[in-house]
C-alpha cells in the first residue's frame, strides 16, 4: 500500500508539473499578442492554473504557486515557482521552477 501511495504521488506531481507548464505557455502566447504584455500574461497565467489546479481554493495544488511575467530583450518570459508536500515522509517535497517564454509581437 505505502508503494502505491509513493507512485500515485509522484504521479499527481507530474499532472501539477505539466498544468503548470501549460499556464506558462498560455500566459506567455496571451501577453506577446497583448498591448499590455506582462499584464495579461499574468492574467491569462493565472487562469488557466485556476482551471487546471483550482489555484483560487485554499489547499488546492495551485494555491502555492507563484506566477511573474516580465519583458526582456524583445520578449515576454513568464515564470511560475513553488513547492508541493510530499503525502509521506519518505517522498520529498518538489521544489520547481517552470519557465515560458514568446516573442513580442508588434502592435497591429
Amino acid at each position: 500500500m505505502l508503494v502505491l501511495v509513493v507512485v500515485a504521488n509522484l504521479v499527481v506531481f507530474q499532472y501539477g508539473r505539466g498544468a503548470v507548464r501549460t499556464a506558462v505557455d498560455e500566459g506567455a502566447r496571451q501577453g506577446a499578442r497583448s498591448p499590455t504584455p506582462a499584464a495579461t500574461c499574468t492574467q491569462q497565467a493565472q487562469q488557466a492554473l485556476d482551471d487546471l489546479l483550482g489555484a483560487g481554493r485554499p489547499g488546492s495544488m495551485g494555491a502555492g504557486v507563484v506566477v511573474r511575467c516580465a519583458e526582456a530583450g524583445g520578449s515576454l518570459v513568464a515564470t511560475a515557482s513553488g513547492t508541493w508536500q510530499a503525502w509521506l515522509p519518505p517522498v520529498p517535497d518538489w521544489r520547481f521552477t517552470v519557465t515560458a517564454s514568446a516573442v513580442l509581437e508588434p502592435p497591429p
